[in-house]
């Protein structure tokens, strides 16, 4: 992972950003690209779950 931020705006919102390098340009390097997107995404999603509602949504889930 190069870069992740967080910009929070006037309007109540938050915009994440996170960038990756140095996947190889092969089938196997986007697949796993893929992999590395869909976690952030879960992640991301977990994260908002929690920040605005308190639910824990990973408890358990790494057991």
């Amino acid at each position: 992972m190069r870069a992740a931020s967080l910009a929070t705006g006037a309007t109540d919102r938050t915009l994440v950003t996170i960038a990756e390098e140095g996947r190889r340009p092969t089938p196997q390097g986007q697949r796993a690209s893929y992999g590395t997107c869909e976690g952030w995404t879960n992640m991301l999603c977990c994260l908002k779950a929690w920040l605005e509602h308190g639910i824990e949504l990973r408890t358990g889930f790494y057991a």
